[in-house]
């Protein structure tokens, strides 16, 4: 929402356009190369249970990432 003033001094709030953000936006291809690496042939899951093979562990190691302050980026629930 982006606020407007009207030309009687009033002023009212306006949808703006938005885009999704892009997840990859600040990734260079040879860091998602090094995570396909990582994963691959580790039986890699997508469950917080499955311990060292969790790709919420795997992902962020490669990519020097952290899991507490990195959570939003990772999209750790």
């Amino acid at each position: 929402m982006e606020s407007v003033n009207l030309a009687n001094r009033e002023s009212i709030s306006v949808c703006e356009v938005w885009e999704w953000p892009d997840a990859f936006d600040s990734m260079a291809s040879k860091d998602l190369l090094a995570v396909q690496n990582a994963i691959d042939g580790k039986n890699a899951r997508i469950s917080d249970q499955a311990g060292d093979n969790w790709t919420g562990r795997i992902v962020p190691d490669v990519l020097g990432m952290d899991v507490i302050t990195d959570k939003k980026q990772l999209n750790i629930s």
